[in-house]
C-alpha cells in the first residue's frame, strides 16, 4: 500500500514549481509532458534520499511505463502498475488533469504485467470476491483506528474543502 501511495511522489515537486509559472499552469499539455518526463527519476531520487528500499524506487521509475518488460517473474512495480491503470477506470477528469489522454492507456490485459502477475485467469466474479473482501479488511481497521468518514466521500469533501 505504501508503495502505491509513493510511486507518484515525483509529481509534488513539479506542480509545487510550476505554479509559481502561470505560463506553464495554463498550458495543461507542457505541463503533462514535463510531468510525464520527470515525475518517474524525480520520485526515484526522492525516495532514494529518503532511504527506500530499491523496490519502492524501481516501482517510481516503473510504474507509468506500460509495456516495460523485466527479466523476473514479476515484482512491485507490476502490482503498482496493474492498480495504477485500475484506478483510471471511469475517472475523466483525473485523466485530464494529469495529460493522460483516453487513448493513450492500454487495455489492462495487454499489459506485460497483467501476465506476470498470473491473473489472466481472474473472473468477473473473482474481482468481486476481491474488492469485497478488500473492502472488509479496510472497513475493519477503520473500526479499530475509530475512522467514521472515509477522505474523499461527498460529506468528508463538504466539511473539509469549503
Amino acid at each position: 500500500m505504501l508503495m502505491g501511495l509513493l510511486h507518484d511522489i515525483g509529481m509534488l515537486p513539479i506542480y509545487y514549481y510550476a505554479d509559481r509559472y502561470p505560463e506553464l499552469m495554463d498550458n495543461n499539455q507542457s505541463l503533462g509532458d514535463l510531468v510525464k518526463q520527470l515525475h518517474g527519476d524525480l520520485g526515484a531520487l526522492i525516495l532514494a534520499n529518503w532511504k527506500f528500499p530499491p523496490e519502492f524506487i524501481k516501482v517510481s521509475i516503473d510504474a507509468d511505463n506500460w509495456h516495460y518488460h523485466t527479466t523476473t517473474k514479476n515484482d512491485y512495480s507490476d502490482l503498482i502498475m496493474i492498480a495504477h491503470l485500475h484506478s483510471f477506470i471511469g475517472k475523466g477528469e483525473e485523466k485530464k488533469l494529469l495529460a493522460i489522454p483516453e487513448e493513450q492507456l492500454p487495455h489492462i490485459v495487454d499489459l506485460p504485467a497483467y501476465k506476470r502477475l498470473g491473473i489472466a485467469d481472474l473472473t468477473a466474479e473473482d474481482s468481486v470476491w476481491l474488492l469485497n473482501t478488500a473492502k472488509n479488511k479496510l472497513n475493519k481497521l477503520k473500526a479499530i483506528w475509530g475512522i467514521k468518514e472515509t477522505w474523499g466521500t461527498d460529506s468528508w469533501r463538504k466539511a473539509h474543502c469549503a
